[in-house]
């Protein structure tokens, strides 16, 4: 069960998240497979790991690609950066692309997106789309019982395009872990589909007592593709989504049934086993201090006196 904050969509929203959809080769019905990795053979860490790049120009159907480029589906895991840029043509059309994603850390990440079009063909789709996403298992540790989990989300970027799309899109789910489900289906009914720059929520309501599900997915897309698209022929076009800025998690609220706020837990990210959030904010790793860095060095100082002493 889930609530969610968003800026209300168009009347045709719909038919244009059909189209992103379309552009990012993602549907709710194809995350059908099963968990497709386990966290050092802790079957409640299932990992997945996603990042898309590419341009590409389609013909006026929207079903055909006429020329692609950088196309980059990675699902290692992790995954680094998509960086993929290129020129493409078809029809005497041109299309110059720039696309950059990467994951920055839990339920974190940047993309940017970028087109420029020279000599267009009426109805021709020029997209260029970068993502990142992962799903991981997150536990919270606390005295108290949570009942309530609403995650903050805080979107910084811009856009411009003179035709059809162009936008920065989060996409967040949580829910109680279940072996065997979907590793990926962040898109369907109840999940959070947050789009344009601003600040989101998405509120958990239901059992903690085992790990949560987290499905993280953030996208920058220019995507002039019909049926939606309305490019005239012969026109030449720039456009961007620049959303390097961030997509981000900004800080968690924990609650009793009762509705008594949570003030002293923590959520720890099964895949790598460490703690993420706390009632602080977010919790990052720790660098070493120059105590234990002196100490390491007089270590190793150690360790090549003593094999100079052998030789």
């Amino acid at each position: 069960m889930s609530a969610l904050t968003c800026p209300r969509p168009k009347a045709d929203w719909p038919l244009r998240a059909g189209v992103l959809f379309s552009a990012l080769g993602l549907t709710a019905g194809a995350a059908s497979a099963a968990i497709i990795g386990i966290n050092n053979g802790n079957p409640l860490a299932a990992q997945y790991y996603l990042s898309q790049a590419y341009g590409e120009i389609k013909d006026t159907t929207g079903n055909n690609e006429l020329a692609g480029g950088g196309r980059t589906v990675n699902d290692s895991v992790p995954v680094g950066p998509a960086n993929e840029s290129g020129s493409l043509s078809a029809s005497g059309s041109g299309l110059t692309y720039n696309t950059s994603a990467t994951l920055g850390g839990f339920a974190s990440a940047t993309a940017y997106a970028s087109i420029s079009v020279t000599n267009s063909v009426a109805g021709f789709g020029y997209n260029a789309v970068a993502s990142q996403g992962s799903r991981t298992q997150g536990y919270f540790s606390s005295p108290q019982t949570p009942g309530r989990v609403v995650f903050n989300f805080a979107i910084s970027g811009s856009q411009s395009t003179p035709y059809d799309l162009a936008l920065g899109r989060l996409d967040f789910l949580a829910r109680t872990l279940t072996p065997g489900s979907s590793y990926f289906d962040v898109f369907g009914p109840g999940a959070l589909a947050a789009v344009g720059a601003g600040n989101y929520s998405f509120t958990y309501i239901g059992s903690t007592a085992g790990p949560l599900d987290i499905l993280f997915y953030a996208a920058a897309a220019v995507v002039t593709q019909n049926p939606y698209g309305n490019v005239p022929g012969g026109v030449s076009f720039t456009a961007f989504a620049d959303f390097a800025s961030t997509f981000n998690l900004t800080s968690i609220e924990l609650y009793e049934a009762g509705g008594q706020r949570i003030t002293d837990w923590t959520l720890t990210d099964l895949a790598t086993n460490q703690v993420v959030f706390d009632q602080d904010g977010r919790v990052t790793a720790q660098a070493p201090e120059p105590t234990t860095i002196a100490l390491l060095g007089l270590g190793l100082a150690g360790l090549g006196f003593t094999r100079r002493r052998r030789r």
